[in-house]
């Protein structure tokens, strides 16, 4: 694995944005997964819009409690079976090609040029993303209350999760 000659910098530099159906899979192995997650002010450079959820009482995007992550113990992903599809692209994007500046260190980063992606974990997270397009929609169209959106999100992945056979 790759990820074997890496330092963790990515964990340590990005803030992670998940979608519900990450969120779903975190919710199924961690008990008190709210310790981890949040909607977080869109405050990055760059995000899809289709993903702000909107609250009575704010807006943002569902993220992992990052700087560091809080998943990353001895630089290593401790959830690294369920983690977010983000993590598991990079440092390759949704479209399956590599970022244009990626954090590797430089030996990783010779290797990842060579790799190509997982085809499975693209297409998976394509899907992922749209699904999660239309949850948001559906969230922001009832306004809820903050306290209720990861519920929301969970549920709603579980279901088309079953629906589209992304289990």
């Amino acid at each position: 694995m790759i990820c074997e000659l890496c330092n963790a910098k990515c964990c340590k530099t990005f803030i992670v944005t998940i979608t519900a159906f990450d969120l779903f899979r975190i919710a199924e192995h961690i008990k008190d997964y709210k310790k981890y997650v949040e909607i977080r002010k869109p405050d990055i450079l760059n995000y899809d819009e289709r993903f702000l959820i909107e609250c009575k009482e704010c807006h943002g995007l569902l993220a992992i409690k990052s700087h560091p992550c809080a998943f990353l113990k001895n630089n290593r992903c401790s959830i690294w079976p369920f983690a977010p599809m983000a993590c598991k692209l990079y440092p390759y994007n949704i479209e399956g090609k590599m970022v244009k500046n990626p954090v590797c260190p430089f030996h990783a980063k010779i290797l990842f040029k060579f790799k190509k992606p997982d085809k499975e974990i693209v297409e998976r997270a394509k899907k992922e993303n749209e699904l999660y397009a239309l949850i948001v929609r559906e969230w922001n169209k009832k306004k809820g209350k903050r306290k209720d959106v990861f519920e929301f999100m969970i549920k709603r992945a579980k279901e088309l999760s079953s629906i589209h056979r992304l289990v």
